[in-house]
């Protein structure tokens, strides 16, 4: 029942080595014009020569790296529903999915509902359907030791919803600003005012907007 959720990872893992493969043969430092120079202290500070938009072949990688992960969970969701119900389709077929919540109240209200068969985890076996609740969302952040998993899990939520109903996932990489010793600097570097010291930015999937700087 498993075989479809692994074959899902599958597909995520190659299309997440296509873009590692860019990655790794520079495509990155070519994209952004990346160089770097040591200050009088001895740092290596790093230049950006520009603002570049992700290839669009890279958003198609990402997009169905992220779908094909959150299916693997559905294809989970319904497998287990299947062994709870002892049914194949399962009672519930149509609302089988992996519940993926930033509320606890939204949880709460889809696992109380009193038909089994309206509820995505309806059949879920007692163990697998605890499971599934400490790795909710919103337990990111509760020092649990399923908390990290269920704050990427959370983001997977975020970048799925954004792929489906929005745009692509990331829009653009960008400089974040860093603290220098001397202050808050910038040099021109190929025609543009940029930081002396640069780290490549990511976007906030929360937000949807790129983070604050970093200080440091």
């Amino acid at each position: 029942m498993l075989g479809s959720a692994f074959a899902k990872l599958g597909g995520a893992k190659e299309r997440l080595g296509k873009l590692e493969g860019e990655i790794q043969r520079g495509a990155v430092t070519d994209l952004l014009g990346i160089g770097t120079q040591r200050d009088p202290q001895g740092r290596v500070l790093i230049l950006v020569d520009r603002h570049t938009s992700i290839p669009a072949e890279w958003h198609i990688w990402i997009g169905e790296c992220v779908h094909n992960i959150r299916s693997a969970l559905d294809h989970l969701a319904y497998a287990l529903n299947v062994a709870g119900s002892r049914l194949d389709p399962p009672p519930n077929a149509r609302r089988s999915q992996f519940p993926l919540y930033v509320e606890p109240d939204q949880f709460a209200a889809m696992k109380s509902m009193g038909d089994r068969k309206r509820c995505m985890m309806g059949f879920f076996p007692e163990g697998a359907a605890a499971l599934a609740e400490r790795l909710q969302p919103y337990h990111a952040g509760d020092h649990s030791d399923d908390s990290e998993t269920a704050q990427w899990l959370g983001v997977l939520a975020e970048l799925s919803n954004i792929d489906k109903h929005r745009r692509f996932p990331l829009t653009g990489v960008y400089p974040d600003l860093v603290t220098h010793p001397r202050g808050r600097r910038a040099r021109r570097h190929g025609g543009r005012e940029l930081p002396c010291v640069a780290e490549s930015g990511h976007t906030n999937p929360a937000t949807d907007r790129p983070d604050p700087p970093a200080e440091r």
